[in-house]
């Protein structure tokens, strides 16, 4: 539907004529208002035309949340029809490849040498790389992997609402986080055309992973069993594997002291993997969302160096969808591998470098950072006894099944796995225990440097004691009952003094006076005060030496 545009910047006006319509004499009060008179004389030069502003068709997207059943798997509430015409405009290549990686893996053709998948490849705007990856969803294929990447955290997708929009959303209170809405257009979208449950949708578009893996006890009479699901059962299969990637540095002792930064609990890499049910078994989807866009760049480089066969040499005929999403869960195997290996080199490193720290200056923040570091440790140790677990069952439904087609190159596969997760498990171990260890030491040497300050304490405390109590000893005020009962008869005559008699009071007052110059506290020389002093203070470093022994010798010599 076109509108009729009027501009006055795009109509050629004779300003002359406005320029005189304006300088009119103000004294000509029958004139109509000046905007009425600018309007009636501007109106019949503008040139009508069908305006370029033509209200665009929704989108994809926007027709699905338009539509009466709308997309079930996404809360209404959470802003989507609002704020998604924000965003679709804007350029969307970069901000669709760091949220999303999907590939079709299909059989190769006959003598194929450079297998590959097919890619999903966004062009134009954000809403149509959503119409585009739409189409890619709904590809009716009968035998195929549709593999589905997401990114939870991207540094791009931050830029996909302007400033203004982003600071009006602060001051309405939508403080959330700026990658969510992109996130919910494209899980929207994989949620109409994969049929996704609200409760894995929801996963999909957290920040962090809520449905953890809990541990239950695998008690022997109930028979050995992974507590892992059929993988090629029919319904949904989730799982969650975790690492560790990142090593906590060690700043200083003032760092942490102020930033508290090891009092959380450590952050690990996640895989949420989702297996969805198809009636065909020659088509598989799989859903991985890992924690970035650098993790997710990493998976595709390992799952594009994995391949069953050599297609070239083999019977095409041997290619299988099931064998396509077992390597896609061993690329992630192959990335645990690959991170977790990165995360040892940097803990060993970061304890070379306490070892000699520590000795030299041990401090309680060192402590408390080798414990976040060993929570650290231990955390990637659960994950990766469950990630051996996962391959562990993969190789025995491989030896028990006999309709897979690359079960020699699936089993050597994991085998290889299997090998370095059980080397990296060891290896986890012992830097524990070389944590544990160098922790102790600190421990230990902190206990001697508060042994030695006590030491000193206890000698400046047998200093200062004594001296303290000499003077406080000689500084105390004492006199005879004499001296007193002379005080109190002199005070008591002054009291009673007659006031008309001069002679009298004046007696009394000399008396008095008389009595408080005599009667007040002894004073005492300065060698007394140290004679004293000294003869207490050899006490105190002497009994406490000799006291022992003697009392030793009389306990003895009386048995």
């Amino acid at each position: 539907m076109a509108y009729t545009n009027i501009e006055l910047r795009e109509t050629n006006i004779d300003r002359q004529n406005v320029g005189n319509e304006l300088s009119l004499d103000n004294q000509q009060w029958n004139k109509p208002p000046l905007h009425d008179r600018l309007i009636k004389t501007l109106t019949p030069r503008i040139q009508h035309r069908p305006s370029s502003k033509v209200k665009k068709r929704p989108d994809d997207l926007e027709q699905l949340l338009e539509a009466p059943d709308g997309i079930s798997n996404v809360d209404p509430s959470a802003g989507l029809r609002e704020d998604y015409a924000l965003f679709k405009d804007r350029p969307g290549v970069e901000l669709i490849d760091s949220l999303i990686l999907f590939q079709c893996f299909v059989p190769p053709l006959a003598g194929e040498l450079n297998y590959s998948p097919n890619d999903f490849t966004p062009t134009g705007t954000f809403s149509e790389c959503l119409s585009r990856l739409q189409r890619c969803l709904g590809d009716q294929r009968s035998e195929c992997l549709q593999l589905c990447i997401l990114a939870a955290e991207s540094p791009i997708a931050k830029t996909a609402l302007s400033s203004h929009h982003t600071l009006a959303e602060t001051l309405s209170g939508k403080v959330r986080d700026r990658t969510y809405l992109p996130k919910q257009a494209i899980v929207s979208l994989l949620g109409r055309g994969w049929s996704l449950s609200k409760q894995i949708s929801n996963e999909l578009l957290s920040l962090d992973f809520s449905a953890q893996r809990r541990w239950t006890p695998k008690l022997p009479s109930k028979g050995v069993s992974s507590g892992l699901p059929n993988l090629f059962g029919p319904f949904e299969v989730t799982f969650i594997l975790t690492w560790q990637l990142e090593v906590p540095k060690y700043v200083s002792d003032l760092d942490i002291y102020v930033w508290q930064r090891y009092r959380r609990s450590p952050r690990s890499q996640k895989a949420y993997i989702v297996r969805l049910f198809t009636v065909n078994q020659q088509t598989q989807r799989l859903i991985i969302r890992l924690n970035s866009t650098a993790q997710m760049a990493k998976f595709r480089e390992q799952r594009c160096h994995i391949l069953p066969f050599d297609y070239s040499v083999h019977n095409t005929n041997d290619w299988s969808a099931a064998d396509e999403l077992i390597l896609s869960i061993i690329a992630v195997c192959k990335l645990v591998v690959g991170d977790t290996s990165k995360f040892l080199e940097d803990t060993n490193e970061q304890l070379d470098y306490l070892f000699f720290e520590g000795r030299s200056n041990p401090s309680p923040s060192k402590i408390e950072y080798l414990l976040h570091l060993d929570d650290c440790g231990k955390q990637g140790l659960k994950g990766l006894e469950q990630t051996l677990e996962l391959l562990a069952s993969l190789s025995s439904s491989f030896k028990e099944s006999p309709t897979w087609n690359a079960v020699a190159e699936l089993l050597l596969r994991v085998d290889e796995i299997s090998t370095d997760l059980t080397y990296l498990i060891t290896e986890l171990i012992s830097t524990g225990v070389r944590i544990d260890e160098m922790r102790k030491s600190i421990n230990e040497k902190l206990g001697l440097e508060q042994i030695r300050r006590s030491t000193i304490l206890s000698f400046l405390a047998a200093l200062y004691i004594p001296l303290a109590f000499a003077s406080s000893f000689l500084g105390m005020n004492i006199t005879d009952s004499s001296s007193n009962a002379a005080f109190n008869n002199a005070t008591n005559m002054t009291l009673l003094a007659d006031p008309t008699k001069p002679f009298n009071l004046t007696r009394q007052t000399e008396l008095l006076a008389s009595v408080i110059a005599t009667s007040g506290g002894s004073t005492y020389s300065l060698g007394l005060f140290f004679g004293l002093a000294a003869a207490l203070v050899a006490g105190s470093f002497v009994l406490p030496v000799i006291t022992g022994p003697i009392l030793r010798l009389i306990l003895q010599s009386m048995d």
